[in-house]
């Protein structure tokens, strides 16, 4: 309720949705988007065992793909981000100010989100969706030397909700296509595991946000059209984290409360159907 008033005062065009079909221009389309480029990752860990936390920076190789489908009043879409792996990583642990160890760390991740929602008159899609994501992060190059094993690595699998909005706009005026989008997150359920402890698997939920867009130019006759474009997608996620006492061998097993961020920036190549353009935003008339 609150999103859709939000909508109403931002553009109150959206409040004649109920009208007639014909009031309003089409706003039907199709659009595919494949891109490549590089971004960062950082990363926060707040431990609530030991007086330690932990902050990392790491430059990666990234890549997305998002499509998006409107039908009269049906809107669906499915988007993907994938960082195959860092260039560059390293992170630091800290008690009261000091550094009490370093190492290198690579990190990969997978986010998707499959989507529907409803179209209003100027193309504007609400909706709901799925959310999953994977991640890997691979720490290894310890100081001190004296820690007792050379690699670790920590796998992150989460599932949850989202609520998000999408826009996809196509000017017929100078051929440009305009994508956005900002989801709210919702993990409703979190795994990790890592090697340095075999077998042991721990829970969390927590809360994040992903958000992106692009601005291209479409060639071709006809509503076909090829389209290339530049954006960048970020994403901000929040895990609690949990503390275990139960595991054999162990006083105390954590996975501490969690922070990470990330922009990536892109070149895209891609392709749509653009038989009319919508109503308000990116008709040219605003």
């Amino acid at each position: 309720m609150i999103l859709l008033a939000g909508l109403l005062a931002l553009d109150p065009r959206i409040a004649s949705a109920d009208e007639p079909e014909g009031t309003h221009p089409s706003t039907d389309l199709a659009y595919l988007n494949l891109g490549a480029g590089l971004g960062f990752t950082d990363y926060f860990e707040f431990l609530d065992t030991e007086p330690v936390d932990s902050s990392a920076f790491a430059g990666n190789f990234a890549f997305s793909a998002d499509a998006a489908a409107r039908w009269k009043r049906l809107g669906l879409l499915a988007r993907l981000n994938w960082v195959p792996g860092s260039f560059y990583g390293k992170e630091r642990w800290a008690s009261d100010g000091d550094t009490v160890q370093r190492n290198d760390l690579s990190y990969q991740y997978l986010h998707s989100v499959t989507g529907a929602g409803w179209v209003f008159p100027n193309g504007l899609v609400p909706y709901l969706g799925y959310w999953t994501a994977s991640a890997k992060q691979t720490r290894t190059n310890f100081s001190p030397s004296s820690i007792p094993f050379s690699k670790s690595i920590e796998k992150i699998r989460s599932v949850g909700l989202v609520a998000g909005l999408q826009g996809v706009y196509y000017n017929p005026q100078d051929s440009t296509v305009r994508n956005f989008y900002g989801d709210v997150i919702v993990p409703t359920h979190a795994t990790v595991t890592n090697s340095v402890i075999p077998g042991v698997e721990l829970h969390s939920r927590g809360i994040g946000f992903e958000g992106g867009g692009t601005f291209g130019k479409a060639y071709g006759q006809g509503p076909s059209k090829m389209v290339a474009s530049v954006g960048a997608d970020l994403f901000v996620l929040y895990y609690n984290g949990q503390v275990r006492h139960d595991v054999p061998g162990f006083a105390t097993v954590e996975w501490p409360s969690n922070l990470t961020y990330g922009i990536a920036f892109m070149v895209k190549l891609g392709g749509g159907w653009f038989p009319a353009p919508a109503a308000g935003i990116g008709d040219g008339k605003d």
